[in-house]
């Protein structure tokens, strides 16, 4: 995952190994931010950049989704 200007580079998850066909899995994801985070000064909404990169059939895949995520101003109380 990665939020392009606040964050320094794109956070890596660990992931299940094998998922048999049909089968999912639940990530949570988490952002490290860097400190212009601290400079919102209102609620702002960015594109989150997600990639999964998987192995299907001995072929390396990579799928991507943009995700919009509201960043709240340093001073906001969530």
């Amino acid at each position: 995952m990665n939020i392009r200007r606040y964050m320094d580079s794109p956070k890596q998850y660990a992931v299940p190994t094998d998922l048999g066909a049909g089968d999912s899995a639940e990530i949570e994801l988490f952002a490290l931010f860097n400190e212009e985070v601290l400079a919102i000064t209102e609620s702002t909404v960015v594109p989150a950049e997600i990639s999964v990169s998987y192995d299907l059939r001995g072929d390396r895949k990579e799928a991507q989704h943009i995700k919009s995520v509201r960043l709240e101003n340093r001073n906001a109380c969530v």
